[in-house]
């Protein structure tokens, strides 16, 4: 009985510890995230974004909150929650206003130094599986570069 509740005991400091460790991972990227991003890249559907619609975007992380303005469309705002210890990292991002408020779009994410790419699934789509879209749907991939401040 008492190398049970030790056992018991063992698994959860064990799964307390594994969890800490996750959210430490999410601290460091959600840290990373942090400031102001530029498009330079992306495909929306399959369809490739053309230069002007790189030129006029821009994306702001503060916390776990973004301003993002793609192209000439709207600004929109609202919450974003990743877990980095998935492959591919996920992202989930839940939109305050627009098109899609009050929605959550999943996602996944990778960053490499200054450099972030991130591909979504519409509303109620499944999360997309890598970093491409497919022609007649409303995914969206994006490659934004950190803009030194």
């Amino acid at each position: 009985m008492r190398s049970c509740s030790l056992l018991v005991g063992l698994l959860a400091i064990g799964s307390l510890m594994a969890a800490n460790e996750q959210n430490g991972d999410n601290g460091k990227d959600l840290k990373a995230l942090q400031g102001t991003w530029r498009l330079v890249a992306g495909e929306i559907g399959g369809r490739k974004m053309t230069s002007e619609e790189l030129k006029e975007s821009k994306l702001v992380f503060k916390g776990d909150h973004y301003t993002v303005r793609r192209g000439k469309g709207p600004t929109i705002t609202g919450s974003i929650a990743i877990d980095s210890a998935k492959d591919p990292k996920t992202i989930d991002i839940t939109d305050a206003n627009g098109p899609y408020k009050g929605k959550t779009l999943l996602g996944i994410y990778a960053l490499n130094d200054d450099e972030m790419k991130e591909c979504f699934a519409p509303p109620g789509e499944p999360r997309p599986e890598k970093f491409a879209t497919k022609t007649g749907t409303n995914e969206f991939f994006h490659v934004w570069q950190h803009v030194k401040e």
